[in-house]
């Protein structure tokens, strides 16, 4: 029997950018495409732990202070497939961008005036974001992904 697996993102802010990686890995869903830093959760590891661990590996910045902004339920009906992301921002943070895993994510910064317009960034995450800033609250989001379909995003 299939369970959700725990995932978490982080997304660190510095001035009027903020750092997203862009997966280099071909077989992986969002090839090419910037995305939060973040993965799964280790055994016995908590979720800022994951966050500020998958930040730091995968960017090079390190989170001083993480607030968690929401939860996005990631849901592949034609895989049987569940993801439930804890998001988190880190508006104080160290540290510059570093490419620690070259061969699978470059972490780049990008500029937060425009991102909604950035396609390079799939559209289910600039509609969260889009949420997150703007409502400066809590945010639960559904993506889904239907046989032949684009995938959907709800928010409650």
């Amino acid at each position: 029997m299939n369970r959700p697996k725990a995932q978490v993102c982080c997304i660190a802010f510095r001035e009027d950018k903020m750092v997203l990686i862009r997966r280099v890995v071909a077989k992986a869903n969002t090839y090419m495409q910037l995305i939060p830093p973040g993965g799964h959760i280790e055994n016995c590891e908590s979720l800022e732990d994951a966050a500020r661990r998958e930040l730091e590996e995968e960017t090079g910045v390190f989170a001083n202070q993480l607030n968690l902004v929401g939860v996005i339920s990631f849901i592949t009906h034609t895989k049987n497939d569940h993801a439930i992301c804890f998001v988190f921002l880190s508006r104080n943070n160290a540290g510059d961008i570093v490419a620690r895993e070259r061969e699978k994510v470059i972490p780049e910064w990008v500029y937060i005036d425009g991102f909604e317009k950035n396609e390079d960034i799939p559209h289910y995450y600039r509609k969260f974001l889009e949420e997150v800033l703007k409502n400066e609250g809590f945010v639960n989001c559904k993506v889904e992904w239907h046989e032949g379909q684009e995938s959907s995003v709800s928010f409650t």
